[in-house]
Parts: C-alpha cells; structure tokens; sequence
C-alpha cells in the first residue's frame, strides 16, 4: 500500500512534468515542428528537466528499500536475541526442577534419621512448616538448599529481570514469574535467605515483589 509521503511524491513528479511541459510550449507557441531537428531539441529537453525529479524520486524509494531492509534485519535480530534469552530462562528453569529432586538426611524431634527431598519441602505446606523450624539452626540442610535451589533461584531470577529490562514482560517471562511464585514465597516465608545475591543486589523480600509484580 501507497503510504502518503509517497503519494506526495508521485503527485510532485506529475505537477513537474505537467510544468515542464506548459514551459515548453509555452515559450514555442505549443505548436508542432515538422522540422526533426526541433524534436531533437525537445527530447533533448525533456531528458535535462525531467532527469533531475526522476532522480529524486529513484533516490527516495532506493532509501525506503534500504530502510526496510534494515528494519527487517533487525527485527531479526530481536527475534534471535530474545529466543536466546528465552532458552536461558528455560534452562534456569530446567535446572531448578532437577535440584528439587536433590535429597538430604535430617534429624528430627524425634532423633531419628529421615531423608527428605527439596520437592517435598516446597510442594507439602503441612510437611515443610513442621520441618522447617530447625533449619535456621540446621547448617547442613540451610547450606544443601542454598547450593542446590538457592542458587538456580537466583540464575533465573537474573536472566528473567535481564530480559524484561532488555525486551518487556513476554509471556515466556509472565510464565516462569507465575510458576516461581510460590518457590519464592516459601524461601522468604521460612527467613532461609537462600534466594539472596552478593552484597548490594537485591534482597529476598524484593526479589519476591518482583515474581508477584502486577
């Protein structure tokens, strides 16, 4: 479709040539020569006056294609970076669904030996808030969950803020902030300050405002 600059311009090119002609004959009387050597002449003319707007004309649309071209190599270059950034918050995600399988010994209230899994801790409520109370406490479970969920937390927290800065809220990155809600939530419900970056980066309590961001 014809978009109005070009219009204008097609428009200009016809106003010229019509002017170009009406100067022509007004000066020769608008009659016709018998005489070739006056069509010569004409034709010599019209190739001078009419060259010069035909020529900004080629110009004008060999730039649109240039920028068209341009814009579509860029595009393409968005729809690959953000592919990329899409594959990383994947794999982030990949990674923390393996470490919940990661399993650990505790003692209980009871003195007895029971081996957990960190999927259990996140996906039963009832059996991580009895559980939980001794970890603040309990080095071994507090630096097993850091090193195995914590810490993936973290990687993917960075690669989705990274790419929502970079390319907006998509819904690839609206999803995994849904799905991780609840992960996030639980860490900081419990004060395990394992979802919590080097000193000066984000605390816990914001990176969580973060995954419930209407």
């Amino acid at each position: 479709m014809i978009s109005k600059k070009e219009r204008f311009f097609i428009v200009l090119v016809i106003v010229l040539a019509i002017m170009i002609f009406g100067l022509y004959f007004s000066v020769f009387n608008g009659s016709l020569s018998p005489d070739s050597s006056d069509w010569g002449s004409f034709g010599s003319y019209l190739a001078g006056a009419v060259t010069f707007p035909l020529s900004i004309l080629s110009l004008y649309f060999l730039y649109k294609t240039y920028r068209k071209t341009e814009e579509t190599y860029q595009l393409e270059i968005f729809k690959k970076d953000l592919e990329l950034a899409h594959e990383a918050i994947r794999e982030a995600s990949n990674f923390i669904e393996s470490s919940l399988n990661h399993t650990i010994n505790v003692t209980t209230e009871n003195s007895e030996i029971e081996k957990i899994s960190f999927r259990d801790l996140n996906f039963n409520p009832e059996y991580a808030n009895t559980l939980l109370l001794q970890v603040n406490s309990n080095n071994i479970i507090n630096g097993a969950y850091r090193a195995s969920v914590g810490k993936p937390c973290l990687c993917l927290y960075d690669f989705l803020s990274s790419a929502e800065n970079k390319f907006g809220e998509t819904e690839t990155i609206r999803f995994y902030k849904i799905r991780y809600q609840w992960i996030i939530n639980l860490h900081n419900q419990y004060n395990l300050n394992v979802i919590q970056g080097p000193k000066g980066k984000p605390s816990p309590s914001e990176i969580e405002k973060y995954f419930y961001r209407e």
